[in-house]
C-alpha cells in the first residue's frame, strides 16, 4: 500500500493483523524507494493507555470500517476479541 492512499486520521491495520489505530503522520524513511514511515496511535485496553508506534507503509492496510458490512466488522471485532482473550490468558498464566 502507497501512503499516497493514507492520511492522517486514517484507521489502519498491520496486513498481519493486531489492532485498529489512527495515523498520525507520515514522514519519508530513509530507505530509499519512496518508503514512508506512518506513526499511529492506538489504544491498549489492556494497559488502559494510548500507545504510539510507527511502521513502514508498506505493512499497512487501510481499514474504510464505513464501508465495511455488519458481517465484515463482526469479524474484525471477533479477532480482535480473540487476541486479547490469548494475551491475557498468557498474562495470567505467567502470573501463576
Amino acid at each position: 500500500m502507497g501512503t499516497e492512499k493514507l492520511s492522517p486520521g486514517d484507521i489502519v491495520q498491520l496486513k498481519s493483523g493486531g489492532p485498529a489505530m489512527t495515523v498520525n503522520r507520515i514522514v519519508e524513511a530513509n530507505m530509499g524507494g519512496g518508503v514512508k514511515a506512518v506513526f499511529c496511535t492506538y489504544y491498549d485496553e489492556l494497559t488502559r493507555k494510548f500507545l504510539h508506534i510507527d511502521f513502514y507503509d508498506y505493512a499497512l492496510m487501510k481499514l474504510e470500517e464505513s464501508n465495511l458490512s455488519l458481517q465484515e466488522r463482526l469479524v474484525l471485532l471477533e479477532k480482535e476479541l480473540a487476541d486479547k482473550d490469548l494475551i491475557i490468558g498468557l498474562l495470567r498464566q505467567k502470573g501463576e
